[in-house]
């Protein structure tokens, strides 16, 4: 398998997506009082109708179509066609604002490992499929060998969740920095099997950093278990 070359376009962030609307109006008002997204200034250069909004870092350029009644109208909403999706704190309040608009939309689950992730599709006035789910409570781990690993990069410190659940808080960070060559630990023994869990699903090696004075909470001790912790990572 190839590696996968890191940013080979030196991207920095998701600007904007732009909607063809048959009604600017309309998909204004559902994205300014539906979706919450707040209208800004477009450049004063261009000759065509449209607006700009922006919410969650995230901008639309919404743009009128030239044709409106030549644009193919959706009836149906299905979870696979061609969507943007948004986390939501809240299904249920969701659920109940959704009744209240009048908005018609499907539900869906995702199961995986035992997590649930649920989904409710709907359409924005022109047919485009709008997503609003929970999907942080699925950890996102990367396949081995088609990650993206960003070299000269610190691997942040982490505590180990040593729930029943398994180690999820940590699996979630390679996505943004990369896998980490080896993780370093100095719980003692009673958490390698969640350190060799992580280590079998990313590929990776578990040290284990022994720390001089365990019981100590003072200057002293918390002094040479950060040198000795800088020393097993710069050593890896």
């Amino acid at each position: 398998m190839n590696d996968i070359v890191e940013n080979p376009l030196r991207l920095r962030s998701l600007n904007y997506v732009s909607f063809v609307c048959r009604s600017l109006e309309k998909s204004l008002n559902f994205y300014q009082n539906v979706l919450g997204f707040v209208r800004i200034k477009r450049p004063g250069s261009f000759d065509f109708t449209g607006a700009c909004v922006v919410s969650l870092g995230i901008g639309i350029h919404l743009l009128q179509s030239d044709r409106p009644k030549n644009m193919p109208r959706k009836k149906e909403i299905n979870p696979k066609d061609n969507h943007i999706s948004f986390h939501c704190e809240c299904m249920l309040s969701l659920e109940k604002k959704l009744n209240e608009l009048g908005i018609k939309y499907v539900r869906a689950v995702v199961q995986e490992g035992g997590i649930e992730v649920h989904q409710l599709f709907f359409h924005d006035p022109d047919g485009l499929m709008i997503e609003m789910c929970d999907c942080n409570n699925l950890p996102v781990v990367p396949l081995v060998g088609d990650c993206l690993v960003a070299k000269n990069r610190p691997w942040p410190n982490r505590e180990m969740d040593n729930s029943e659940d398994g180690p999820g808080p940590v699996l979630q960070r390679p996505t943004r920095f990369g896998i980490p060559k080896k993780i370093v630990t100095d719980n003692g023994s009673q958490f390698i099997s969640s350190a060799s869990g992580i280590s079998v699903t990313l590929g990776n090696k578990v040290k284990l950093l022994n720390t001089p004075h365990p019981q100590s909470n003072g200057q002293a001790g918390r002094k040479q278990n950060n040198h000795d912790t800088e020393k097993a990572i710069t050593e890896s």
